[in-house]
């Protein structure tokens, strides 16, 4: 082979490699590593730590219901592929949300202030509805995701992360330790409840107002299987659990 010939070769071999290094870099990006462990980069939708607190898909959540840290990664790739395959669901869920609340809102005012006319009165009932529609998108694309992240788990943790869900939904749900919200209880429990723990934090700067009956309460509910199983898991594995979830989410690179 003449030396122009080598020269040509060599030019056209770094070229390739040129060309090669970032179709690599772009399939590692999108999971299609040759790694399979499920640990791989992704690519990460816009808002995506937003979305995953919306489907419950905390760090707190996970650790809660015993999921390690492990298995974080592959659970929000699940999320992440939920989320880019319909990359306008929730977006579009959210904006007609909004827009249906925005004027039901205003109708609905303007028909108790008497100033509504016959025609404003009709349309309230469509904008009801539009807003009815809008909502339950809105929760079908979050149920997507929840149920994407959490295919893999295992049923009982599948089971605590779908309790503490159903938990956050109601307004109460932050007066409470993440580790109460992985069982369903009454209304009248949840008040009991947070009256207890109001009663307990009360105490450390009042102790003459410790309260025998909300203290039996709070041991009773902390030694239940369920919520001491999740407290352990918060204890032992939260740190790592939220580090594997910075990272994964695109908050820790």
């Amino acid at each position: 082979m003449s030396r122009r010939a080598r020269t040509q070769s060599s030019v056209l071999a770094i070229a390739l490699i040129v060309l090669a290094i970032p179709l690599w870099l772009g399939s590692r990006l999108l999971g299609g590593g040759s790694g399979g462990g499920g640990n791989e980069p992704f690519l990460v939708p816009a808002d995506f730590q937003v979305k995953l607190l919306r489907s419950c898909l905390g760090a707190d959540a996970f650790a809660a219901a015993g999921v390690s840290s492990g298995t974080i990664a592959s659970a929000l790739q699940a999320a992440a592929d939920e989320l880019n395959a319909h990359p306008t669901a929730l977006t579009a869920a959210d904006t007609a949300f909004a827009t249906a609340r925005v004027e039901s809102d205003r109708l609905r005012a303007r028909i108790q202030s008497g100033q509504a006319s016959q025609e404003e009165v009709t349309s309230y009932g469509a904008q009801m509805t539009s807003l009815a529609s809008a909502t339950s998108s809105r929760q079908a694309a979050l149920d997507a995701v929840f149920a994407a992240a959490t295919a893999n788990l295992t049923a009982p943790q599948r089971a605590a992360l779908t309790q503490i869900r159903a938990n956050r939904a109601v307004d109460h749900s932050k007066d409470f330790p993440i580790e109460f919200l992985v069982a369903s209880r009454s209304e009248a429990q949840w008040v009991a409840l947070r009256d207890a723990l109001a009663n307990e934090k009360q105490a450390v700067k009042y102790p003459d107002t410790l309260d025998a009956t909300a203290q039996t309460l709070l041991a009773n509910t902390r030694g239940e299987p369920a919520v001491a199983a999740a407290r352990t898991s918060l204890d032992s594995n939260l740190p790592a659990v939220q580090n594997a979830w910075n990272t994964a989410a695109g908050t820790g690179q």
